[in-house]
């Protein structure tokens, strides 16, 4: 398709005056100011309305002399949308384009700041998006609507590939361009001449089906079931009832013998399922192309990562239970992330979730809505790689579904398990206003899930106080820390002094991993004194240091930043370095 000519095009591609060819951060400048202030009628409770116009003016002279801002090209393109209809789609699309190919290390908001330029993206992808559904293509929109699918998924795979996990989500406007895309191309190829039809209808139709025959009794199976593959050419999407009146005359000598040779020659369900694989692989070889660079393969696996999200999301629909759901999906989601995202002292510039939306599925789950919890958290942990806490609800959600839904969960524990192991680090970084990625409940909760029996440690395995700890833990790891240590202190009866001082220091490292410090550290100080005044060390050589370790994570958890909490851990550290020096170098 050629290429759009349009006054705008050059702002994506030819440089700012000056030194610059990015220009600068014009976020003051008065231009700048004049265009948020028109924007924020959008969100005016006096229903102002925007001057499309005014804001087109304004970001296209910004683009031009000041700054090359993702946001103001964001805000052009929709002005020129809402302006000159699909045409300035397609031309602010255009634009967006070849910024983020021209200028995307120099332009602004600067590059580490991913989380602009995304609100960017995604904002223009919700505004365009609720366009289309206002103002339905109509005829003569086809061709830019073909190029703004085109170009939307290219700019879509472009940015996947340079902010990774960071990429803005524009899936509903995409589907809504491909959607519209389908019924542009059928415009298009209608509108075109149809001597190439001509070939079919001058052979006899008594001749074609005899011929078909013959090759089907002559040919492999192997060759036959590739037919398929071959003509959906001949086989457009079915035209409107008044075109079709009129195309009938045409279409009827090319129907007839398509259907002979699948009367004559009926494939089994295994080789139809063969015929329609080889379709797909052939549809994929077209639209991946060759691989001639690690562009080209990143390109290619973005497409399939799309295949994958859409699997899942057929099963999903099918069955909840179905644990390729939730393979699939993470498989699309985990398995391109082999390193830990940029990040300065563990501190990453990726936005935290919403507070609420943790809040609201952990109510959920509190009143037993377990199947309502998978399906909300789904949609977003889907999309969301760092995300632990909500897939911990999810994990547990499927648990307490039952046997139903258990090869769901052992599927996504499966596969959160292999992208943690391969990415170990993971779990210690924060998100851009110091929330962890994990809090406190999430990482007991892996621990209890990626090393069973491993949280409470120094146990002996196969005794009965092992096997109540165990079950305490998975207690504690799903949110029920009052039924756990209620496991532990009252179902229990420890038979010796040994036991008594287990079920003190297992309780406390639950507590602890619960995040409840202000409990946790004076019950772990009292058992640490008690038990240096006896001969414990008889009982298990390891007693006291791990004791000393979980105070010392105890003290990590607390908010309280004072001297005696300081004080406090510097002298559990240091007896804990004369217990057991290596885990005090793990520390």
């Amino acid at each position: 398709m050629a290429e759009q000519s349009h006054p705008f095009s050059a702002l994506g591609t030819e440089p700012v005056p000056g030194e610059s060819p990015a220009g600068i951060n014009a976020k003051y400048e008065p231009d700048y100011e004049l265009l948020e202030a028109e924007l924020a009628k959008l969100e005016s409770i006096t229903s102002e309305k925007v001057d499309w116009e005014t804001v087109k003016n304004l970001s296209s002279r910004l683009l031009s002399d000041t700054t090359k801002d993702f946001s103001v090209a964001s805000y052009l393109a929709y002005a020129l949308t809402e302006t000159e209809g699909y045409a300035g789609m397609r031309a602010g699309l255009g634009i967006l384009e070849n910024m983020q190919k021209n200028f995307w290390e120099n332009g602004f908001p600067p590059v580490k700041r991913l989380r602009g330029r995304k609100s960017a993206v995604e904002w223009l992808s919700e505004k365009s998006n609720n366009y289309m559904t206002l103002h339905p293509p109509v005829n003569g929109d086809a061709e830019n609507i073909v190029a703004c699918a085109d170009l939307l998924r290219s700019l879509d795979i472009e940015l996947a590939d340079k902010m990774e996990s960071s990429a803005p989500d524009v899936r509903e406007f995409n589907s809504s361009l491909k959607n519209a895309k389908k019924a542009a191309e059928f415009e298009l190829k209608s509108k075109e001449p149809a001597p190439a039809a001509a070939p079919a209808a001058t052979q006899p139709a008594e001749t074609q089906p005899a011929q078909a025959a013959a090759q089907s009794a002559s040919q492999p199976a192997a060759v036959q079931q590739t037919a398929p593959a071959e003509q959906p050419v001949q086989q457009p999407v079915p035209a409107p009832a008044a075109q079709a009146t009129q195309q009938a005359p045409q279409q009827a000598p090319q129907q007839a013998p398509q259907q002979v040779p699948q009367q004559a020659a009926p494939q089994s369900a295994p080789a139809q399922a063969s015929s329609s694989a080889k379709s797909a692989d052939a549809a994929i070889s077209v639209e991946v192309g060759d691989l001639g660079s690690d562009s080209d393969a990143k390109k290619a696996y973005r497409q399939i990562q799309e295949g994958l999200r859409k699997l899942a999301d057929f099963h999903a629909q099918q069955k909840p239970s179905d644990p390729r759901r939730y393979r699939y999906s993470r498989s699309a989601l985990w398995d391109s992330i082999d390193k830990l995202p940029p990040n300065k002292d563990g501190k990453t510039q990726l936005p935290k979730p919403p507070a609420d939306k943790l809040k609201k599925l952990s109510d959920l789950f509190e009143q037993g809505e377990f199947l309502e919890v998978v399906t909300q958290a789904e949609s977003s942990a889907a999309k969301m790689p760092y995300w632990f806490d909500g897939t911990r609800l999810i994990v547990n959600s499927l648990e307490a579904l039952g046997a139903e839904y258990q090869k769901a969960k052992d599927a996504l524990l499966e596969e959160l398990t292999g992208f943690i192991n391969r990415v170990p680090k993971i779990l210690e970084l924060q998100y851009s206003d110091g929330t962890p990625f994990a809090d406190d409940q999430t990482r007991f909760w892996l621990s209890t899930q990626m090393n069973p029996g491993g949280a409470s440690g120094g146990t002996d395995a196969g005794d009965k106080l092992s096997e109540v700890t165990a079950e305490a833990e998975k207690l504690a790891a799903s949110g029920k820390l009052q039924d756990a240590l209620t496991l532990l202190n009252s179902d229990f009866n420890p038979l010796n002094e040994r036991d008594k001082y287990r079920v003190k220091l297992a309780s406390a490292e639950l507590i602890s991993a619960a995040g409840q410090t202000d409990v946790a550290i004076p019950l772990l100080q009292q058992l640490i004194e008690r038990v240096e005044k006896t001969s414990v060390s008889e009982w298990e050589s390891d007693f006291v240091a791990r004791a000393y370790d979980i105070l010392i994570k105890a003290y990590g958890r607390s908010d309280d930043e004072n001297q005696d909490t300081e004080e406090g851990r510097s002298d559990a550290f240091k007896r804990l370095c004369w217990l057991d020096p290596v885990t005090a170098t793990s520390l």
